[in-house]
């Protein structure tokens, strides 16, 4: 290759091929003649393009919406972990993942920050919130958007719950000792040192909610979030009530009350599978993670009567598993629930909610004795769900008698009032109250 010179001799910085000989068996690319030559197609005029016109047009290019102005700002690692100590900074808003990175991740990132190495903004939007008990209290909070694992990495680590590691000795130091154990202390200087380091921050004031959550979405493009987070990301009315009950009845309810296998994010979609079933009761269809995505982002907002029925359904599931004289279901089958059982139990008491809890009680009872009893593997597979399908019709039969739940199941109404419920019964309109459904 030679270097392209200029007029005046000095190289241009471009490189052109030497002359070389074609390879054998090549023609010479001079005596291959050329259907357009080239400075016919440079002198020939660039045809008019009618789409150039609309791209000109202001109105089309003008956006649709954008964010407000944010501001970049640093701040310093032990303000970071006031923040979060004190509540200032909220780690966990309800479309956040959860704490996902292992021990070896999060010492990755104090490694990171003590030799200074690049670390990404952490994303807040800045609320005022009023306190609920004292309205007239208003008070300032930070929720993060993005950045709660590397916040969680921090709070763990000078928490004394993970070390830092000495990449070249490969020696363990620990902000304070773990409770039982003697090892190493990082020194005085070296803490002080890691709390005066700051890390960059961008943050927005007041965004509405679904700004905020539209931010999470897009940071979180190519990174592996499992159904039920993406779920949770989801700002729509049907989405916000399913963030109240997994607040108000799961997290500080059930959670408590009973042991399942719990991964990130499925308490949202637990209540969210169980508000689709009693939503439409008499398919017996369980949904699929698009189905329920799709349904989530209905506009039309629930009803007032199935916001109603919705939390009296929680409010009873939670009673029955705190009862000692209804609970024993929970406890006496099997150590831990499995997701599809915390579901159809759910949507069993919906489907028997006007009998007894002695009643419920006795129902759940067989409904996990039968399922496990026909399945060593309990999931939410066609097999499993339409077996407990089955046994809740049975349930139905037993505590309302074979003509309501035909009338139920089929659509066989024994009056126009029934049938005008089951139309009703959709996202936006009064809810039917019947027996059974």
């Amino acid at each position: 290759m030679a270097s392209q010179t200029n007029g005046n001799g000095t190289g241009t910085g471009m490189f052109v091929p030497s002359s070389v000989s074609p390879p054998p068996g090549f023609p010479d690319p001079s005596s291959v003649p050329m259907a357009v030559k080239v400075e016919e197609l440079l002198s020939q005029p660039i045809p008019e393009d009618e789409d150039m016109d609309q791209l000109e047009s202001e109105e089309i290019l003008e956006p649709e919406w954008s964010l407000p102005p944010s501001k970049m700002v640093q701040i310093s690692i032990i303000d970071l972990f006031t923040g979060v100590q004190t509540g200032e900074i909220n780690t966990s808003p309800d479309y956040q993942r959860e704490a996902v990175w292992n021990p070896t991740n999060q010492q990755n990132i104090i490694d990171s920050i003590i030799n200074d190495f690049y670390i990404p903004p952490l994303l807040f939007a800045n609320r005022v919130e009023t306190d609920p008990e004292e309205p007239e209290v208003e008070y300032s909070v930070m929720n993060v958007v993005d950045g709660k694992q590397r916040l969680t990495s921090i709070v763990k680590f000078m928490s004394g719950s993970i070390p830092y590691v000495h990449r070249s000795t490969n020696s363990k130091y620990w902000w304070t000792a773990p409770e039982g154990r003697k090892v190493p202390i990082l020194p005085d200087s070296w803490k002080r040192l890691f709390e005066s380091k700051s890390l960059y921050c961008v943050q927005w004031e007041q965004l509405d909610d679904n700004l905020e959550r539209e931010i999470f979405k897009r940071v979180q493009y190519g990174m592996q979030l499992s159904p039920a987070e993406k779920m949770h990301a989801i700002a729509s009315p049907w989405a916000d009530l399913v963030r109240m009950l997994s607040k108000q009845y799961i997290a500080s309810g059930l959670s408590e009350s009973i042991k399942w296998t719990r991964s990130r994010g499925q308490d949202f979609q637990f209540v969210a599978q169980i508000l689709y079933l009693i939503w439409r009761p008499e398919r017996f269809q369980f949904p699929s993670a698009i189905i329920l995505d799709k349904w989530l982002r209905n506009e039309d907002p629930p009803s007032d009567d199935f916001r109603r029925e919705s939390i009296n359904l929680f409010m009873n599931y939670l009673n029955i598993t705190l009862d000692k004289e209804t609970s024993y279901p929970f406890h006496g089958i099997a150590d831990r629930l499995a997701p599809v059982e915390v579901v159809m139990i759910g949507f069993l008491l919906h489907c028997i909610r006007n009998t007894t809890p002695q009643v419920k009680a006795r129902e759940i009872d067989g409904l996990r004795r039968a399922t496990r009893a026909a399945f060593a593997d309990i999931r939410s597979n066609t097999r499993v769900t339409k077996f407990m399908f089955d046994w809740i019709k049975g349930a139905m039969e037993r505590s309302y008698g074979a003509a309501t739940l035909r009338g139920s199941v089929n659509g066989k109404s024994p009056n126009k009032k029934r049938r005008r419920d089951e139309e009703e019964y959709r996202p936006g309109a009064t809810m039917g109250m019947r027996p059974g459904f």
